[in-house]
C-alpha cells in the first residue's frame, strides 16, 4: 500500500502532466531506423551489454589527482541547441578538448515501450549543450562514445540512472565517470544522499523551480522555460562539483573517497525492468476492481491464466509496435474484457486490436 506520501506525489504528478497536456505540443516520434532499432530491442529475451573497451582499468581505477584540482567556471556561458548533424559534430570536438563535463538525461516515459531518452543536457566549464536526442538518435552513439569512454576526461554525472539508460539506447559504456550523489554522501557521511535540488539549495542558497520535474520530454517544440530547466540540471550539477572540490580539498589530498561505488557504475549492465512483476500488480489491481458477483464464476486459479494470456498478448504487441502497453490495452479494460471469457475457450481465442478511438480500446475474437 503506498504511503500517504507517496499518494500526494502521485496526485501532484497527475495535475502536472493534466497541465503540460493542455499545452499545444506533439509528441515527437522516432524515425523509421531508430523505431526498428527499439522494436528490436523490446524484443531480447535480455538486454545484451556491449562490451566495455576499459574493462581491465576499472579495477584499479581512482579519481586523478588533476580532475580533483578545482576549475574556473564561467558564470554566463552559451547555450546551443543540438537538432541536426552538424551541431552534433561541434559539439563533439568541443568535448574532446574538455578535461570534464557534466552531463545529464531527461526521459520520455510516454508511447515507447520501454523509456527512451529525448534530451541529452551537457555542461563544460564554457559551454552549455542540449541535444535532442529523439531527433538524433542513430547519431548519438557515434558522438559520444568516445568522449565517454576517454580516461583523460572526467564525467560528472548524478545518480546511476544515466548511465543505465546511454547503455539501453546507445549501447555507450562509460569510464572514468564520477556519481556526485554518493561523493556527496560520502563527505557528509550520509546513508541516503538528497537530490541535486537539495544540494543547490545548501551550497548556493537558491530554489529551483520543479514545474517542470514531470514533464513529457517527448513534446515538441519544448517550451523556453522546460528548455531552461533541462539546461539548469547540467549546468548546477557541474558547478556543485567545483563548489564541491573547494569545501573537501583535504579529503582529495588524504584519499579519503571510496571509488567502489563507481567502479560499480562504470561496470554495470543494464537490465529490462522484470516484467512478472509488472503482471502481478496489474492482476491485483484488476482483481480488486473486478465485482464479487463476477468473482464468484471464477477461481482465482483458472482466472488467473485467463489474465495472463491477455497480458501477455498486450505485452508482446507493445513490444512490436514501440508502444507502452497501457496505450495497446488500459488494465481496466483487461479485467473488464476477462471477466467474459469461459475458461474452456480463453485458450483456442486469437485477439485483435482494434483501431481505438480516443479514450477507448476495444478487442475481439477472430
Amino acid at each position: 500500500m503506498p504511503s500517504l506520501r507517496q499518494q500526494e506525489r502521485s496526485r501532484q504528478r497527475r495535475r502536472e502532466r493534466s497541465a503540460f497536456d493542455r499545452l499545444d505540443l506533439e509528441v515527437l516520434l522516432l524515425d523509421d531506423e531508430a523505431r526498428e532499432k527499439r522494436v528490436a530491442l523490446n524484443c531480447l529475451s535480455a538486454f545484451v551489454p556491449p562490451p566495455h573497451p576499459n574493462l581491465s582499468k576499472i579495477p584499479i581505477w581512482t579519481l586523478s589527482r588533476d580532475h580533483s584540482m578545482a576549475e574556473n567556471v564561467d558564470k554566463d556561458k552559451s547555450l546551443l541547441y543540438v537538432d541536426n548533424p552538424f551541431n552534433l559534430g561541434r559539439m563533439t570536438e568541443h568535448l574532446k578538448s574538455q578535461t570534464q563535463f557534466a552531463i545529464d538525461l531527461e526521459f520520455g516515459d510516454t508511447r515507447s515501450y520501454l523509456d527512451v531518452t529525448a534530451l541529452i543536457q551537457i555542461s563544460t566549464t564554457t559551454k552549455n549543450f542540449i541535444v535532442d536526442s529523439l531527433k538524433l538518435y542513430n547519431y548519438i552513439f557515434d558522438s559520444l562514445y568516445e568522449v565517454m569512454i576517454d580516461e583523460n576526461i572526467l564525467k560528472i554525472v548524478f545518480g546511476t540512472e544515466d548511465v543505465m539508460a546511454l547503455q539501453r539506447d546507445f549501447s555507450i559504456r562509460a569510464y572514468n565517470i564520477i556519481d556526485f550523489q554518493n561523493f556527496y554522501g560520502q563527505a557528509n557521511g550520509l546513508l541516503q544522499s538528497p537530490g541535486l535540488c537539495d544540494i543547490v539549495e545548501k551550497y548556493f542558497e537558491t530554489e529551483l523551480n520543479k514545474k517542470y520535474q514531470h514533464f513529457n520530454w517527448r513534446f515538441r517544440p519544448l517550451p523556453s522555460e522546460a528548455l531552461n530547466y533541462a539546461q539548469k540540471d547540467s549546468e548546477l550539477l557541474l558547478d556543485c562539483w567545483e563548489h564541491f572540490k573547494i569545501k573537501h580539498a583535504n579529503m582529495f589530498e588524504l584519499d579519503s573517497f571510496d571509488f567502489t561505488h563507481h567502479r560499480d557504475l562504470m561496470l554495470r549492465n543494464y537490465k529490462f525492468p522484470p516484467v512478472e512483476r509488472s503482471f502481478n500488480r496489474c492482476f491485483d489491481f484488476a482483481w480488486k476492481q473486478c465485482p464479487n458477483h463476477f468473482k464468484e464464476n471464477f477461481t482465482l486459479c483458472t482466472d488467473k491464466k485467463i489474465f495472463k494470456d491477455l497480458f501477455t498478448w498486450r505485452e508482446n504487441t507493445a513490444k512490436l509496435r514501440d508502444e507502452k502497453p497501457i496505450y495497446i490495452l488500459h488494465r481496466t479494460v483487461n479485467h473488464n474484457r476477462r471477466v467474459e471469457i469461459t475458461p474452456a475457450e480463453h485458450q483456442e481465442d486469437n485477439w485483435e486490436l482494434e483501431p481505438p478511438q480516443k479514450g477507448s480500446c476495444l478487442i475481439h475474437r477472430r
